[in-house]
């Protein structure tokens, strides 16, 4: 085991923090299309069917808050760079031996001793994380939203742990995406990772130090930049913080637990490209409904399978207003058109329609059930 480091800074790796981003982020989050290209071969590479066999073992309610992290924190392997030496202790761990040393992390006058070992567990766990956050002045703005998270992800977790009843398959799972996809494509991205850790040492002096690190060398975009209530905790010097080097090329992921931050600091350029293209794609097709005229004019196509002619006498508009109109759609591509005869005959894309709200659910990043 690595015991984590109780003050000043570090550059380092963890396994299980790359493994919970590939599997929560990349392969069962829509947020997987940001990610960079070498992310989404990756992802390609996997067969649908085990993709189906990790949403039916982690269930619908599958989000990125299944606390792997925080099992490897707890288990004090979050900072191994070998798979085995970071997933063993974790994988051996019972709900009993979990929620006893959830206990032994929590000041004794805020211990849950009440209720069944899973309560316990739920309880301990969502409310060490969630001191963690209000410590560190981190999404305060929304607490019932976040301890809902993270008491279903402390729940996901228990079939997970010893003798619960997906141990075994979850875990041969995972050894088989490691061994047979993953091992091979991180040793691709070796050169990638070592280029960060030696851009964090040459920024910070060191592979290590004490007091408050340097952090105007990291990307706008990432937390400890835009965060300022972040950035004020880390200049107290009471929290040790981890400049994670991953080959995710991750820019803005930060992952708070009690008075230790982990930061990545990848090159954002690539993901941040995407996000921006799949921004300005998405604000184009939104932008053709933006006016309450073409909104009715779908409405009416919708019911009545209206020509261009019959919503103009509608609508007490010009009938090249209509056509006009009706282009914008088309082009947006959320209706098709046929001409039979002289008349423009519409039809919507529902489909389209549909995949446009989805994108904007996507974008906004708004799971199903928030």
């Amino acid at each position: 085991m690595t015991d984590p480091i109780t003050h000043g800074w570090q550059v380092g790796r963890s396994i299980v923090l790359e493994l919970q981003f590939v599997l929560f982020w990349g392969i069962l989050s829509e947020q997987r299309r940001f990610s960079s290209a070498a992310v989404q071969r990756l992802i390609a590479d996997i067969p649908a069917a085990w993709i189906k066999e990790l949403t039916t073992l982690l269930g619908a309610e599958s989000t990125n808050e299944l606390p792997l992290d925080y099992m490897a924190w707890i288990a004090q392997t979050l900072f191994e760079d070998d798979y085995s030496a970071g997933t063993l202790p974790i994988r051996e761990l019972t709900l009993a031996q979990g929620v006893e040393l959830l206990a032994e992390r929590l000041p004794a006058g805020e211990r849950s001793v009440a209720g069944s070992l899973a309560e316990r567990w739920q309880e301990n766990g969502s409310h060490l994380i969630r001191s963690a956050l209000r410590r560190a002045a981190y999404d305060a703005t929304a607490p019932d939203w976040l301890d809902r998270r993270l008491r279903l992800g402390f729940r996901q977790m228990i079939p997970l742990l010893r003798n619960g009843e997906h141990h075994s398959r979850f875990w041969h799972w995972l050894d088989r995406f490691y061994y047979d996809r993953y091992r091979e494509w991180r040793v691709s991205q070796t050169e990638n990772m070592a280029a960060q850790e030696q851009q964090g040492i040459a920024a910070l002096g060191g592979r290590s130090g004490s007091g408050v690190p340097r952090l105007d060398w990291l990307p706008p975009i990432n937390a400890l930049r835009h965060r300022a209530n972040l950035a004020a905790t880390v200049a107290t010097g009471e929290w040790s913080l981890v400049f994670w080097a991953q080959p995710l090329e991750l820019a803005d992921s930060v992952t708070i637990l009690p008075h230790q931050l982990v930061v990545a600091f990848g090159d954002p350029s690539e993901s941040l490209a995407r996000f921006v293209a799949f921004s300005e794609n998405v604000a184009q097709r939104l932008k053709a409904l933006s006016d309450p005229t073409r909104l009715f004019i779908l409405r009416l196509i919708r019911r009545f399978s209206m020509d261009n002619t019959e919503m103009a006498d509608v609508l007490e508009i010009a009938r090249p207003t209509v056509s006009v109109h009706a282009k914008v759609l088309r082009e947006a591509g959320l209706i098709h058109t046929k001409q039979i005869g002289r008349q423009a005959q519409h039809e919507i894309d529902a489909a389209a329609i549909r995949k446009l709200v989805d994108d904007l659910l996507v974008l906004l990043d708004l799971p199903e059930g928030e």
